[in-house]
């Protein structure tokens, strides 16, 4: 959690026209801030989501969370991994509850990883898949092109992108174009849609993302380092080769990640007030 915090707060931070002023939100009546429970000290510089509503907010970050499969023991040949169902997640009331106010009360929402997923089947209907064992989990560093080039988000980005994957679930870009009211704008033959848009009731653009954007070059080795010993296999593109050590990382697109951020926040959040202002 403290390291999502970090990863998003970097990007936010480093804005040099424009004075942001970030706020931590919280579910209110949060199990996991009880004494004793897994996050009550961190949630304690948290804003409850009911008093966010009522100040209001100009933009907003959605994250992922490490909900998004739930693992079985079945035999060797099955598939141990499975969709976590909506009404198992502790928050989803909330949740949903969130994405409403923001559709008509945020000019432009990111909505990252799982947060993509929810939201999406939330609004337009569309329910993710699960990629099998033999697939194995989409991991590492992927080329994705720019379909959309007058997108206002791609705005001074490479024509091709580079972004870290790290995910079992996936919807398939057919099913994004097949929804009139998506816009796709930026994909990747192997790891599908990066990026894709859709207009809002508040007057703005929401961004939806598949990938992780705001992740340092050394993210995916800790995420490997921490699961390797449950199978995980390497991530691709990532180590210089294939020697899973910190020194051999390459890692080639923190570029890129800074220029989505400063688009959404400069030309999505407070249109005209872009880093070239």
């Amino acid at each position: 959690m403290e390291a999502t915090e970090v990863q998003w707060l970097r990007w936010i931070g480093r804005q040099s026209v424009l004075q942001i002023v970030p706020i931590l939100i919280k579910f209110d009546d949060d199990k996991r801030e009880a004494q004793g429970a897994s996050r009550e000290d961190i949630l304690k510089r948290y804003m409850p989501l009911s008093m966010v509503r009522d100040e209001g907010l100009d933009g907003l970050i959605v994250t992922g969370d490490n909900l998004e499969i739930r693992k079985h023991a079945y035999g060797p040949s099955s598939n141990p991994h499975e969709i976590l169902p909506d009404q198992d997640v502790t928050y989803h009331s909330q949740l949903t509850e969130l994405f409403d106010w923001a559709d008509q009360n945020v000019r432009s929402t990111i909505y990252s990883c799982l947060a993509a997923y929810f939201v999406l089947r939330h609004r337009f209907g569309l329910v993710r898949d699960v990629r099998t064992q033999e697939e194995g989990k989409l991991f590492g560093v992927y080329d994705h092109d720019i379909v959309a080039p007058n997108s206002e988000l791609v705005q001074g980005m490479n024509d091709v992108i580079r972004a870290p994957h790290s995910r079992w679930s996936n919807l398939p870009v057919e099913r994004i174009l097949n929804e009139g009211a998506l816009d796709l704008v930026a994909c990747s033959e192997e790891a599908g849609w990066l990026f894709v848009e859709a207009s809002n009731a508040a007057g703005g653009k929401d961004v939806f993302v598949q990938a992780h954007p705001e992740y340092d070059r050394l993210d995916l080795h800790r995420e490997y380092e921490r699961d390797r010993a449950e199978g995980l296999a390497m991530p691709v593109n990532y180590y210089n080769g294939d020697d899973p050590t910190e020194e051999n990382v390459v890692y080639l697109c923190t570029a890129d990640g800074r220029v989505f951020h400063e688009n959404w926040i400069g030309n999505l959040v407070y249109p005209g007030y872009s880093q070239s202002a």
